[in-house]
């Protein structure tokens, strides 16, 4: 790696639900030389593996965010990004397709070369779709909901089944949507309102589709994870109740979505929770309001006219 960029392996243990998890740790230096934030990659270790016996194949994800951004002009790693790998094996298996770009979790006995680092989460199977077309947080909720951790489980298991085996686009309403990814912002429920943050940034990337969206289909922004939180919506198709985890100490003061869903057309206003985020309904009269606060990246309050919830949108 032309002697820039260096990984460390620590040998560690996760306080998790299930009791302490072996694992290893691996972490660059020299991504935030070049301008962009560190990586860390956990695997949990096996009980029969020694503390030392690490694989060196986990390298094979530095060389490659390494590789593309030294090849990809204009390449950059943020969270939320959801990156295909080469085929191949990998760690044992032959189905990791992708990885996702997490902000990092504090692991004890685990340092960092920078306070910007990104955590790397592998995608195995069906979870990559998942993750490409409804949002990474929505494959991140339930890996957190399969290990009790919050907002996501730091580590890769080298055995674990995919969570998104039974995932297909008419299983969601997110198949019928307008969707756009925002790579910074957040919705979250708090103080009985639904409330959407954005960057000033978006306005400008919301412009086109705003423009083009057909007046039949719902816009559908895809958000990260509020890292102020307290609380996480976990969707899987067929789920019948609205479920969230959240840290041991949650009173879920502040529950943040996947997803905020636009929909007019609608007898009156006001904001609901929907499979793992929310739903603003509207009339078409404060769907224009909405519409042009989107577009010209200015606030809007939408009080509820019926028995849902009120939705603000602010800018950062």
């Amino acid at each position: 790696m032309q002697g820039r960029l260096t990984v460390s392996v620590y040998a560690h243990d996760v306080d998790a639900r299930d009791g302490l998890i072996p694992c290893w740790s691996f972490v660059s230096d020299g991504f935030a030389r070049e301008g962009h934030p560190e990586l860390v990659f956990t695997v949990r270790r096996a009980l029969a593996e020694a503390r030392d016996a690490f694989t060196q194949e986990a390298l094979k994800l530095f060389t490659a965010m390494w590789h593309r951004l030294n090849t990809v002009e204009g390449a950059v790693l943020q969270s939320g990004d959801v990156l295909a790998i080469e085929p191949g094996p990998f760690l044992g298996r032959d189905d990791v397709r992708a990885v996702g770009l997490l902000p990092a979790v504090d692991l004890q006995g685990v340092p960092r070369s920078s306070a910007q680092t990104l955590m790397l989460v592998a995608l195995v199977g069906n979870e990559f779709d998942v993750a490409r077309d409804y949002g990474l947080s929505r494959v991140a909720a339930r890996l957190g909901q399969e290990t009790g951790m919050f907002p996501c489980a730091p580590w890769f298991d080298r055995e674990r089944l995919s969570v998104a085996r039974n995932d297909r686009a008419e299983r969601t309403v997110l198949g019928k949507c307008l969707r756009v990814t925002a790579r910074a912002g957040s919705v979250v429920v708090s103080e009985d309102r639904v409330a959407l943050e954005l960057p000033r940034s978006a306005s400008e990337a919301l412009r086109e589709p705003l423009g083009e969206l057909p007046s039949d289909t719902a816009l559908v922004i895809l958000l990260p994870v509020d890292l102020r939180a307290d609380g996480l919506l976990v969707w899987e198709p067929g789920a019948r109740e609205l479920t969230a985890i959240g840290p041991a100490d949650a009173i879920g003061a502040r529950v943040s979505g996947n997803f905020i869903a636009f929909v007019s057309g609608q007898p009156a206003d006001g904001s609901n929770p929907l499979e793992d985020g929310f739903a603003l309904r509207m009339t078409e009269a404060t769907w224009a309001r909405v519409r042009r606060a989107l577009a010209a990246g200015e606030p809007i309050e939408v009080p509820a006219t019926d028995e849902s919830l009120a939705f603000a949108l602010r800018w950062s």
